[in-house]
């Protein structure tokens, strides 16, 4: 293994136990890709998305793509639909009047 399969690895284990606290994420996918003319600069991108491939983050560096994904996945559960109790409302007694 190379120093850079190793610090990659090492990377990715550090990012994934953070994210392990978030109940809601069920997976991580994160892709490098490399693509550039022969002769010309090559183009790193750095994309970070869940495990289906909704929420997705591109950048030129690691960190900064999962710092985005970080963010957005917060605002999501931040801004997320608050789920109200299904509370049955009472019912009036024998004689029409409410229990309270």
């Amino acid at each position: 293994m190379t120093s850079f399969e190793t610090i990659l690895l090492e990377e990715l284990t550090r990012v994934k136990e953070q994210l392990r606290q978030d109940e809601t994420l069920s997976g991580l996918t994160v892709t490098i890709t490399a693509a550039g003319r022969m002769d010309g600069e090559l183009v790193v991108t750095f994309s970070v998305a869940d495990y289906y491939g909704r929420q997705s983050v591109e950048a030129g560096s690691f960190g900064p793509a999962i710092a985005e994904f970080l963010h957005r996945r917060g605002w999501v559960a931040q801004h997320a639909p608050l789920c109200l109790p299904n509370v049955t409302p009472p019912r009036p007694s024998d004689d029409g009047s409410l229990p309270f």
